[in-house]
């Protein structure tokens, strides 16, 4: 009988230790921004800051831009890429092209397409390599660079069949637009 009562107490202490460790302190706020609950996501993700800063950054990233606080999008993305985070890249690919800053989005949408050909964004599942290529695309247009540009649209519309075309690329790239 002693035997019996220590197993249970053992199978009971280890099922209250077992998922202390396993439990995501960003699942919350990582849905509530799934969800668009913008306001309450970015609470909960700046008192996490002190558990994870990198991750904790990538989340008011996100959530910022969202809420149109591009200014300080900017500061947590740059934040966040301290650890060269594919989606804090990402995040900042896609500011760079709202904000019309083209060459820096170009360069860490290519920093997400080197590192993960097959990119998509846990929490956002539109946000893909395809998002990448298209900010690439738009600021190759915006730069001038319509040689850049139709290469990047072929790579998202392989039947595109305008050359450097301005207005053929113009029309094209806003066909293609998902960035939202």
């Amino acid at each position: 009988m002693k035997t019996k009562l220590m197993i249970l107490l053992g199978t009971m202490l280890l099922a209250s230790c077992a998922g202390t460790g396993d439990d995501d302190p960003f699942a919350s706020a990582w849905q509530d921004f799934s969800e668009g609950q913008y306001a309450k996501a970015h609470e909960e993700f700046i008192t996490l800051i002190t558990v994870s800063e990198p991750d904790a950054y990538v989340g008011l990233g996100w959530t910022t831009m969202k809420m149109d606080s591009l200014n300080a999008a900017d500061r947590y993305f740059g934040l966040s890429v301290v650890d060269n985070s594919l989606p804090g890249y990402a995040g900042w690919a896609i500011l760079g092209w709202i904000r019309g800053d083209f060459a820096q989005g170009i360069i860490r949408a290519q920093y997400v397409i080197d590192h993960a050909p097959d990119f998509n964004f846990e929490f956002d599942r539109t946000v893909t390599e395809k998002t990448m290529l298209l900010v690439q695309s738009y600021g190759y247009y915006y730069m001038g660079d319509f040689t850049q540009c139709a290469a990047k649209v072929i790579l998202l519309d392989s039947t595109y069949t305008g050359g450097t075309n301005a207005q053929a690329l113009l029309t094209k790239l806003n066909e293609l637009n998902v960035i939202q």
